[in-house]
């Protein structure tokens, strides 16, 4: 899943893809207090927030201004950024104001498309950085890509 580099072990690996999972499931489940254990201390997120105020943002845009509570499925999809930070895992979370079956179509989209108007849809893109399965830093991406696979052959 996560995009395997020089730099860091495999134990390493395994930790930040396990923590990028806990990460997935504590954001769509709302739940901040994991997602507090998961952020760093030292952290820097979303160009130069902290990790309590980085949590305060993420609670105030999702749940009192996006309203995510309200959006009855979600999705996700993994991927990777390409502008300030290339190759830094991507996950794309879409919230619907829909359900599968009223629209079977839910899963039927792909890495970095538009949000969907027929269905009500936010697009949350969020890319990480991890040091021993810990997220260090947190940002929205500008540009995302599916996948880095050409670019890996190419090298």
């Amino acid at each position: 899943m996560l995009q395997e580099l020089s730099k860091i072990t495999r134990e390493e690996q395994k930790k930040n893809e396990h923590t990028l999972n806990q990460f997935r499931y504590s954001f769509l489940a709302g739940n901040f207090e994991q997602l507090e254990e998961l952020l760093d201390d030292k952290g820097v997120f979303f160009k130069g927030v902290n990790k309590k105020r980085a949590l305060a943002h993420f609670h105030k845009f999702l749940f009192s201004e996006q309203h995510i509570g309200e959006r009855h499925w979600p999705e996700f999809k993994d991927g990777y950024s390409m502008d300030e930070f290339p190759g830094e895992h991507v996950i794309e979370f879409r919230f619907m104001e829909t359900d599968p079956f009223t629209h079977p179509e839910v899963g039927e989209f792909q890495f970095g498309d538009a949000p969907r108007k027929n269905m009500n849809e936010l697009v949350v893109r969020l890319a990480f950085r991890f040091r021993k399965g810990k997220i260090i830093g947190l940002r929205f991406p500008k540009k995302v890509i599916q996948s880095i696979e050409t670019f890996v052959i190419q090298n």
